[in-house]
């Protein structure tokens, strides 16, 4: 048997005028090591990318070549371009995948953009806002304090007339010790020295009155 022939599928034609287009802004970077010459023609290509995939460019700009905030790439610098068009967003699929594999297209961004959107742009006489970099705070550690030992104090001094009249009192006072020392010693001694003789009187009387009863009187 004959094989069978396939069917073949008619795509349904869609009318332009019924396509609802919507309103997208890119931002694309460009790669900047280029000559002016070159530049030119890489931004026509990428406008042609668009066109061809139905876009239509209502408005473009070129920023210049600008400093990146970080490392893109290996690249520093590039340079920017802003387009406002509309498109059918069935086809945005396809201009992303057409823009990865461009090869001076360093980054880009798409956006969709609402009714009344004011196109983006860029003041050239408005100054660049600098910012400055804050410096890291460091923290300093706590400095130890040094214990300081207490001062003495001083010492107080005494008026010679005090210290004077302070060693004369002591003086007569050691003087009149000795002195009353010197004069209870003899009273003392004499106390003494009478009991003995007591004693000794004591000692005769009991000599006498133990003898014989014959006294010689």
């Amino acid at each position: 048997m004959p094989p069978k022939a396939k069917k073949t599928v008619k795509k349904e034609e869609v009318n332009p005028e019924d396509i609802e287009l919507v309103q997208y802004e890119i931002m694309a970077i460009l790669d900047p090591d280029v000559t002016v010459d070159q530049h030119d023609k890489n931004f026509v290509a990428l406008k042609k990318i668009v066109t061809d995939l139905g876009g239509t460019i209502s408005h473009e700009e070129e920023w210049g070549k600008r400093e990146f905030a970080y490392t893109i790439k290996k690249k520093t610098h590039g340079y920017y371009i802003v387009m406002n068009l509309e498109m059918d967003p069935a086809q945005m699929p396809e201009l992303n995948a057409q823009f990865r594999i461009t090869n001076y297209l360093v980054r880009n961004l798409i956006i969709k953009t609402p009714t009344g959107y004011t196109n983006l742009t860029y003041d050239w006489d408005a100054e660049p806002e600098v910012i400055e970099k804050k410096k890291p705070v460091v923290k300093k550690a706590p400095v130890a304090k040094k214990e300081v030992a207490p001062e003495p104090e001083p010492v107080k001094e005494i008026p010679t007339e005090e210290v004077a009249e302070v060693t004369e009192k002591a003086e007569k006072t050691e003087e009149a010790e000795a002195t009353k020392e010197v004069a209870e010693k003899p009273a003392e001694e004499k106390v003494k020295g009478g009991e003995k003789q007591l004693e000794k009187l004591d000692e005769k009387l009991e000599e006498l009155l133990s003898g014989d009863d014959d006294l010689n009187l």
